[in-house]
């Protein structure tokens, strides 16, 4: 056995595991997946309003359990250990087989890979673009963290931090949508900044808000009063404001209505994830695919496309919307498989698990 059941996004953590923030990761990983399918985006509307809280909701559990007590090399070492390396392990595969099959579009796709935006990527692997975001999101926050000694400023200054980000990062977002450079005299355009540096405020102010929610999130609990405001707010939000929240194609607006939007939605999201609890069977499996976010966020788009298009190619014709749902349930059924083949491969388990959980 090479591989232990621990959280992906933070494999140096030692504190106790929750129940909760484990179905709550499932759901998550599953809403981004859902994103990716023509099921979803079939319907615009439905994937509007699930776009405002799908990622914000992840980076808010990613920074729950993150401890930046650590020193910045364990830090460095521990997050390059969990998200650089199964980021670069995978496109080492894809530009092996690209050399096999069309060598002149290799010096393309390695600038694309290097820079690590969703747009500069192949398209079966945009999705990738968040671990290298998430791992800058770690070590910027980390480094904020410490300098401002933010864990013992008051809550009041802490919002006012998260309250300046929200100021500042839609505008960042909008100046560098677009960076232009002369390599060789041509000029090459590309989206954003390296490793979407650029949605960092943005990506920051729900991963800070997630650091600083640690305690209530360990004991949460919906409130009755709690559950009203999230509704009234989310209901408001969508039927008058209609925000667009895709931080891959650099959408976040307006900023402050997808902000009440992405929070209510955090907030009933927690709240379901709680009811969840009270069942054995969607407990279990949600925390295990929780568990193994990291496969189903590296591989679910290239098996979505290999299941649609073996479907669409089946004898048997296979109505669209139905073809997309069952290839939503393959790819999330072939990345778990794959992530267990992966863990009990010799060769390929040092590419994707830490090192610490190595031969556990």
């Amino acid at each position: 056995m090479y591989y232990k059941h621990q959280p992906w996004s933070d494999p140096n953590q030692s504190l106790p595991r929750v129940q909760l923030i484990d179905i709550a990761k499932g759901i998550s990983i599953l809403l981004v997946v859902a994103g990716h399918t023509d099921a979803v985006r079939s319907t615009p509307e439905l994937n509007r309003i699930l776009g405002t809280f799908r990622l914000p909701f992840f980076f808010f559990l990613s920074g729950i359990f993150f401890n930046s007590t650590r020193d910045i090399k364990t830090t460095l070492f521990g997050k390059s250990d969990a998200l650089l390396k199964p980021y670069f392990s995978t496109f080492l595969f894809v530009v092996a087989i690209q050399a096999m099959l069309d060598y002149s579009l290799l010096p393309g796709m390695i600038k694309g890979i290097l820079y690590a935006t969703g747009p500069m990527l192949p398209w079966r692997w945009a999705p990738l673009w968040f671990l290298p975001h998430l791992w800058l999101l770690f070590i910027f926050c980390w480094a904020y963290i410490r300098t401002v000694n933010y864990s013992k400023q008051p809550i009041l200054a802490k919002m006012a931090n998260l309250a300046f980000f929200l100021l500042i990062g839609p505008l960042l977002l909008r100046a560098v949508g677009t960076v232009s450079f002369d390599i060789g005299g041509n000029e090459m355009f590309v989206s954003g900044l390296p490793f979407s540096m650029n949605l960092l405020l943005i990506s920051a102010i729900y991963f800070l808000l997630g650091f600083t929610l640690h305690e209530q999130m360990v004991s949460f609990k919906p409130q009755r009063y709690g559950l009203l405001l999230a509704i009234l707010s989310f209901s408001l939000a969508q039927i008058f404001s209609r925000p667009r929240v895709d931080l891959n194609m650099r959408l976040y607006s307006p900023a402050l209505i997808a902000t009440v939007a992405a929070l209510s939605g955090i907030y009933l999201t927690l709240s379901f994830a709680f009811l969840l609890q009270k069942s054995r069977i969607f407990c279990s499996s949600l925390s295990f695919i929780g568990a193994k976010s990291l496969y189903l966020f590296i591989f679910h788009v290239f098996f979505y496309q290999l299941s649609l298009s073996t479907l669409q190619k089946a004898p048997f014709q296979t109505p669209m919307q139905l073809a997309s749902w069952l290839s939503f349930i393959l790819c999330i059924a072939l990345s778990l498989l794959l992530s267990g083949l992966i863990r009990r491969t010799p060769c390929l388990a040092p590419l994707y698990v830490p090192k610490k959980l190595l031969h556990r």
